[in-house]
């Protein structure tokens, strides 16, 4: 047995005298492998909402894919198209906000890798802001889905599908399915 390890029957497990803890590596690790994966998800969550306009402006889009030519459908579209162009700027703003809080965890990490003082209060400021930042996005990301099935159950209700009372149901499962997904995601 090495001198420099604790004896296995005794319940000493901390860092035996000399020797420098390895928890701040493990931890930093993990900030790193969060922050790169977080500025590259949000990033494209940024970018792609400047573009949400563009896609769902299209002629095509708006008549249902070119496969129909109901009103019914094409005034679902439209209504769809309307509820995306009212949030993607607001999508947009919220995940420039979770890059900058990937990047603080990024920066948070590679402070914890150096043992630097500094990174306590880092990670600690992080953990506030993306809690604050999180109820915010998915609040933004609950209003967006129920515009979305608003948009949708005219349309259902009127080619024999559900009626309004049934789709409240089903719209009322979705709201509550992407706040849960929102919460553990975010």
């Amino acid at each position: 047995m090495s001198e420099n390890a604790p004896d296995p029957t005794s319940l000493q497990y901390g860092p035996v005298q000399g020797q420098r803890s390895q928890w701040p590596v493990t931890f930093g690790i993990i900030c790193l492998l969060f922050g790169v994966i977080g500025t590259l998800l949000y990033s494209w969550g940024a970018i792609s909402s400047l573009f949400l306009k563009d896609l769902f402006m299209n002629e095509e889009v708006l008549s249902g894919g070119g496969t129909s030519s109901e009103p019914e459908v094409e005034a679902m579209m439209k209504a769809m198209t309307d509820n995306m162009e009212r949030w993607s700027n607001v999508m947009g703003l919220l995940n420039l906000l979770m890059v900058l809080l990937a990047i603080l965890l990024l920066v948070g990490g590679i402070q914890l890798l150096r043992r630097k003082p500094v990174a306590a209060p880092l990670l600690v400021s992080w953990a506030y802001a993306k809690i604050v930042a999180s109820i915010g996005l998915t609040f933004v990301n609950f209003l967006v889905q129920r515009g979305q099935m608003e948009a949708m159950s005219g349309a259902f209700a009127s080619s024999g599908g559900p009626s309004s009372g049934e789709f409240g149901t089903i719209m009322s499962a979705v709201a509550g399915v992407t706040v849960f997904i929102s919460v553990i995601w975010y």
